[in-house]
């Protein structure tokens, strides 16, 4: 298994923050910035009461980027998903609204 391109640093996860298109939807916010070149680098953002439901948080999201990776929009870019963390969701919940956020984000990005 090969491990996928991060963002990294602040300055890039600024640029997707500000500049990014943003997909809210129930559990997550998906950010997408597309760059001139390169693969779509993905980044983890979650705030959460504790280390053990943070850490639970970022796998499950983690998992889904890899399980899913064929479901990125084919523009090469860059993808945050940032957790709400309302309150801890079943990883049933958390795929469907991750694969839900994916499909209105590449309806955002369709000619």
């Amino acid at each position: 298994m090969t491990k996928r391109p991060q963002i990294q640093g602040k300055k890039n996860f600024c640029l997707v923050f500000k500049k990014g298109l943003r997909v809210r939807i129930l559990y997550l916010t998906l950010y997408f910035h597309a760059v001139s070149e390169g693969p779509v680098r993905t980044g983890v953002v979650v705030s959460a009461a504790g280390a053990v439901p943070r850490n639970r948080m970022k796998r499950r999201l983690k998992g889904l980027l890899r399980t899913h990776a064929a479901l990125f929009p084919e523009v090469p870019g860059m993808l945050i998903v940032q957790s709400k963390q309302s309150h801890e969701p079943s990883f049933g919940a958390l795929h469907n609204d991750f694969v839900s956020g994916l499909g209105k984000l590449r309806a955002c990005l369709a000619p």
